[in-house]
């Protein structure tokens, strides 16, 4: 997020073990606005992502 312009600039990663396990993730609505703390679900393999400046709470369910 970039809180000087207020434009929603926001990307999600995914850490694996390693430095070359690090992959960007598509978020289908593109950029996120704000993101607070988020939650990861191991079981369901779901994140929750709140995104405050969008008023919005986005679920992505990921592939492992």
């Amino acid at each position: 997020m970039n809180w000087v312009s207020g434009k929603p600039e926001g990307k999600l990663f995914w850490s694996g073990e390693t430095p070359e396990s690090v992959v960007s993730l598509d978020v289908p609505s593109g950029p996120v606005g704000g993101p607070a703390d988020f939650y990861f679900d191991s079981k369901t393999s779901v994140l929750t992502l709140p995104c405050m400046l969008d008023g919005r709470v986005l679920l992505l369910k990921l592939d492992q």
